[in-house]
């Protein structure tokens, strides 16, 4: 499950500025989708695992049910593979 926005490089480097550059570090290049590219902002701490809090998660299964219509309890479902 992905939700990709347009924006300007400019814009996603200032997005990285406001997430805090020193935690997530690295601009990553996905693919392309009709001729731009996709890039996401990530950190280097592959090993560390912290579970996100109540509210990121309500803003991630907001997004989920905008994008594929499902109950909380298929989003639960969903992502409980993720959080283990």
């Amino acid at each position: 499950m992905v939700r990709l926005w347009k924006i300007k490089e400019s814009q996603l480097e200032d997005l990285q500025r406001q997430e805090g550059k020193g935690w997530y570090d690295k601009i990553v290049t996905l693919g392309e989708k009709d001729g731009l590219k996709i890039l996401t902002i990530t950190g280097c701490w592959y090993d560390e695992k912290n579970m996100p809090s109540q509210l990121y998660l309500d803003v991630l299964k907001k997004g989920l049910k905008e994008t594929t219509g499902w109950a909380d309890e298929e989003i639960d479902k969903y992502w409980e593979k993720f959080l283990k």
